[in-house]
C-alpha cells in the first residue's frame, strides 16, 4: 500500500551509534515516525525500525517460527514437503512439538564462515541442534543430514587469509566427523552437504541437494507401506483445512466432522468410495489412518477430540505471535498495545482484540485455541479462563 522498496528501507531506520556490546542502535527516521503516527498509530515505531536494520544487515528476515514452503519436491516415487525451522533457541518451544517424529529427515545448516570461530553467532549450530534432534527420541537411519552453506561469502573479507575456505572445510569436517559419531546411524552420508550460493554455483548446489534428500528419503522410507486409503483421507484434510482458512476459521475437526467430511467427499468421488468403506465403518482402522497422518505431521490430536490439521504451518505461526525476538515482525511484536506489554499474564480480551482480524469469530476461535495451548500443557488458565500464564521463558505472558 506505500509502495516501499529496498531502496527506501534506509531513508525509515536511522544509526544511532553503538551499545556497551558493540552491537548496531537504531531509531526510527522522521519519515518512519510520521508515517506510524499518521496512519499507523498501533505499531510500535522503534520495534519497526529495529526490524528493518535487521533486514539491511543481513538482506532478509530471519524466519519467524516455521514457515511450510508451497507445494512439494519431487524425489523419484516419492514427494517431500519442505519446512524452514528457525534458528533460535525462541522458538524451541514449537520445534520440539512439530520434530519429534520419526518420519521426518532433518537438515542442519551452518553458515561457513562460523566454523573454527567461537565468537560467531553461528558457531556450534551442528552441534546444538544435533543434541536438541537427538534428545526428541530416536531419529531413522539417514534421517539427520549436516550442510554447510554461504560458501560463496569466504574469501570475501578484507581482512581473511587465501586459506579461509580450506580452514573452514577442515573445520566443518571434523565436527561432521565428531557429530556423526554419536549419531547411532542418523547420520549416514560420508560427507556434509555444500550450498553454494553464486549464481554460477546455483544449479550445482540444488541438484546436490535433490541428489541427498532422495537417498536419504529412500533410508528412512524403504520399508514404508502407506495404504491409498491413508492418502486420501490426507487429501480431504487439506481440502477442509483450505475451505476453513478461507471461512477465517480454525483448521480443526473433530473425529464425527472428519467423517462427514469423507462422506462428502465420497459422494463427489464414487470412485474412490469403495478405498473408504472399511475406514468409516471400522474405528480402529480411522484411528490407524489418524497415528499415520499425524506421525507425518499431517495432524495432530489436540484436546483429545480435536483433530489440528497442518500443525507444522499453523501452529508455528500462531506462536510466532508470542515470542519475544524484536528482530522480528509479526502482528503483535510491532504492535504497542496492552498485550505486546505483558509479561507473566496475558488477558483473553487483549489477545482477541489484537487478532480479531484473522477469525471469523475471534472470541469463539481464540478461546478454542487457547484451550488448545492449555491441553498441550504451554499455558495454563487463571480467573475462569479469562486470564492465561506460562512457563515458557520467551513466551510472551512470561516475565
Amino acid at each position: 500500500e506505500e509502495n516501499i522498496t529496498g531502496q527506501d528501507l534506509t531513508k525509515l531506520a536511522i544509526s544511532g551509534g553503538g551499545d556497551d556490546n558493540g552491537n548496531g542502535i537504531f531509531r526510527p527516521s522522521r519519515i518512519l515516525l510520521d508515517l506510524c503516527s499518521s496512519k499507523y498509530p498501533s505499531i510500535d515505531s522503534d520495534a519497526f525500525a529495529r526490524a528493518i536494520s535487521a533486514l539491511i544487515a543481513k538482506g532478509y528476515l530471519s524466519t519467524v517460527g516455521a514457515v511450510k514452503v508451497e507445494g512439494t519436491i519431487d524425489l523419484g516415487e516419492r514427494t517431500c514437503s519442505l519446512v524452514d525451522f528457525a534458528g533460535q533457541v525462541e522458538f524451541l518451544v514449537s520445534h520440539q512439538l512439530l520434530l519429534s517424529s520419526m518420519h521426518t529427515l532433518c537438515m542442519v545448516i551452518q553458515p561457513a564462515p562460523s566454523f573454527g570461530k567461537p565468537d560467531h553467532r553461528h558457531f556450534g549450530s551442528w552441534d546444538y541442534w544435533s543434541k536438541f534432534l537427538s534428545s526428541l527420541g530416536d531419529r531413522r537411519r539417514g534421517s539427520l543430514l549436516l550442510a554447510v552453506s554461504q560458501l560463496d561469502k569466504l574469501g570475501k573479507d578484507v581482512n581473511a587469509n587465501n586459506n579461509s575456505e580450506n580452514q573452514a572445510k577442515i573445520h566443518a569436517e571434523r565436527e561432521f566427523s565428531s557429530i556423526k559419531g554419536r549419531s547411532s546411524g542418523a547420520i549416514s552420508c560420508g560427507n556434509p552437504l555444500e550450498l553454494n550460493y553464486c549464481p554460477d554455483s546455483m544449479a550445482k548446489t540444488i541438484s546436490s541437494i535433490k541428489r541427498t534428500l532422495s537417498k536419504s528419503l529412500d533410508e528412512v522410507a524403504h520399508s514404508w507401506w502407506v495404504p491409498s486409503s491413508y492418502e486420501l483421507i490426507a487429501d480431504i484434510l487439506q481440502c477442509a483445512a483450505k475451505q476453513k482458512s478461507s471461512n477465517h476459521e480454525l483448521p480443526i475437526l473433530t473425529k464425527s466432522e472428519l467423517m462427514q467430511e469423507v462422506d462428502a467427499f465420497c459422494k463427489r468421488n464414487p470412485d474412490c468410495s469403495s478405498l473408504l468403506t472399511k475406514i468409516k465403518t471400522d474405528a480402529q482402522l480411522l484411528q490407524r489412518a489418524i497415528n499415520y497422518l499425524e506421525a507425518v505431521g499431517d495432524v495432530m490430536h489436540a484436546c483429545d477430540e480435536w483433530l489440528l490439521i497442518d500443525p507444522i504451518g499453523w501452529f508455528s505461526a500462531f506462536l510466532a505471535h508470542f515470542i519475544k525476538d524484536d528482530l522480528a515482525v509479526s502482528t503483535i511484536q510491532v504492535d504497542s498495545t496492552s498485550l505486546r506489554r505483558q509479561r507473566g499474564t496475558v488477558n483473553l480480551k487483549d489477545i482477541v482484540q489484537a487478532l480479531k482480524h484473522e477469525y471469523k469469530s475471534p472470541q469463539q476461535h481464540i478461546t478454542q485455541i487457547m484451550s488448545l495451548l492449555c491441553g498441550l500443557e504451554l499455558c495454563v488458565p487463571l480467573k475462569t479462563n479469562e486470564q492465561y500464564t506460562s512457563s515458557l521463558e520467551n513466551f510472551t505472558s512470561v516475565s
